[in-house]
């Protein structure tokens, strides 16, 4: 798949953003969004089984997608992700998120877009805190102190060992990080009409599989799969995860 760049105009200003689209001819198109810390790169394995046209975003500051000039929030990236799909004038499809990129599809779904024709949601993050859970809170407290010469390299050492989510280094994405932590999706699920593909590892320990279980009763037309794995469910079940989404695509179709 070719790497293009597509100019997204916004209320913070211009924003560039880089993908790959592939057109392979079948409908629907599917959009795939990936989590924090990720970018387009981790779906390849799925899309290269696909039969369906497909684009892999690399979400602004992720990837080859430069950091915005100032903080974003979750209804910037829903606003830059619905920019580019306008662009590339896909008008049928199946829109994937997996953690933070589920948080941002689901924002997008709640509108009901006119293009969006299903959704799957892939061990989403659209449940959050409005305080951020203590060891997050921790690890944003220590940030400063791995600025000091011969503590850098024990950085994501010690982020592992305490088990909280490392902040960027770039301090427009260490506050996009905050604020993405603290906004929470719960009241939107309600509003999602489109047919709804949950797919979760039963052993997440990022987000657990009782925040699926809920989402799954409050998003009106949704179906709960549990595969054996983790937060990664797609890499740590590949066969499994193409599979339960195959069937949901071919069933939209």
């Amino acid at each position: 798949m070719k790497t293009l760049t597509k100019k997204i105009t916004t209320a913070l200003g211009d924003v560039f953003v880089r993908f790959q689209k592939r057109p392979a001819g079948g409908k629907p198109a599917v959009v795939f969004l990936h989590g924090w810390g990720s970018d387009s790169r981790v779906w390849q394995p799925v899309t290269q089984a696909l039969s369906y046209s497909s684009l892999l975003i690399d979400l602004p500051g992720f990837g080859n997608s430069p950091v915005p000039q100032q903080s974003w929030s979750v209804s910037d990236y829903q606003k830059v992700v619905e920019g580019l799909v306008e662009k590339t004038k896909f008008k049928n499809v199946v829109l994937v998120g997996h953690s933070f990129g589920g948080q941002v599809a689901t924002a997008i779904a709640a509108k009901n877009p006119g293009w969006l024709s299903g959704l799957v949601l892939v061990s989403s993050a659209s449940l959050r805190d409005k305080e951020p859970p203590f060891l997050n809170r921790l690890g944003s407290a220590l940030s400063p102190l791995f600025s000091l010469p011969g503590l850098r390299l024990l950085k994501p050492v010690i982020y592992k060992l305490i088990g909280a989510d490392e902040p960027p280094a770039d301090p427009v994405m260490r506050q996009t990080m905050r604020n993405i932590l603290r906004e929470d999706q719960r009241e939107k699920l309600p509003d999602i009409t489109c047919p709804t593909q949950l797919i979760w590892g039963a052993d997440d320990q990022a987000t657990p599989l009782s925040n699926g279980e809920m989402m799954a009763k409050e998003i009106p037309d949704a179906t709960l799969t549990v595969l054996s794995g983790g937060h990664f469910i797609f890499l740590d079940q590949p066969t499994a995860f193409f599979d339960t989404l195959n069937t949901f695509i071919n069933r939209l179709s």
